[in-house]
């Protein structure tokens, strides 16, 4: 099993039903192949940690590197996982519009001091310590 984490730019201002419509849209496709991980959207950035088996990963990061709805996409991490860090989401989400999201089923406030808390820490992942710092900075605008 392998984990990527990416950095993108919105090619275009999405409205929150928008983000809404994609975000089904992956945790359907993303429990079909197996994929777990989480997205944060802020400022029209993306980051993204996503977590699965190598191959479907590796297509995956092809596909999302190919989609028009955002562009300069920057892989900031990749590595192989014994066991998955968001087991429980096909795909955590996180907004600028909180209200708009709360009621979604996996919908994390970065703002919440306990921002990642409910899942188990594990250190050596990148990952989790890239998340609190984009929620972190993303606070601060």
């Amino acid at each position: 099993m392998k984990f990527i984490i990416y950095l993108s730019s919105a090619s275009m201002y999405f409205q929150p039903e928008m983000l809404k419509e994609m975000l089904i849209s992956f945790r359907k496709n993303n429990e079909a192949n197996g994929v777990t991980g989480m997205m944060l959207f802020s400022d029209g950035s993306f980051l993204q940690v996503l977590e699965g088996e190598n191959n479907i990963i590796d297509t995956l990061i092809k596909k999302i590197k190919k989609d028009s709805r955002h562009h300069s996409v920057v892989q900031i991490a990749e590595g192989s996982i014994t066991e998955r860090n968001f087991g429980k989401w096909s795909m955590s989400f996180k907004t600028v519009s909180p209200e708009e999201f709360k009621e979604l089923k996996g919908y994390i406030n970065p703002w919440d001091p306990n921002f990642l808390s409910e899942m188990p820490y594990n250190p050596q992942h990148p990952a989790l310590d890239i998340l609190k710092a984009f929620a972190q900075n993303s606070r601060m605008r």
